[in-house]
């Protein structure tokens, strides 16, 4: 099942079908439920699956895991320095 999310509180369910797009396996969303969820080809989203096996899909907080990907390009680049400063 795949649950399409767009917050922690109220969780749309429906029921979709995956179709072959050559190597791949894709999620094709009704274009309705796309517009409500404003998602559109090439807004990035993040899929989770959960530990009952569900799946499901949010649409990615990108601001968020940009500051991540920075963070650890700071801290690989300048380990020995936060181990220095850590003693």
């Amino acid at each position: 099942m795949l649950c399409i999310a767009q917050s922690q509180t109220s969780v749309p369910k429906m029921n979709i079908e995956l179709k072959q797009v050559g190597d791949a396996v894709a999620v094709v969303l009704p274009g309705e439920l796309a517009k409500r969820l404003g998602l559109t080809p090439g807004v990035e989203v993040t899929l989770s699956e959960l530990p009952d096996g569900r799946l499901v899909l949010t649409p990615a907080d990108t601001h968020c895991d940009r500051v991540k990907k920075i963070g650890r390009e700071v801290f690989a680049e300048y380990q020995d320095t936060f181990k220095a400063l850590a003693k």
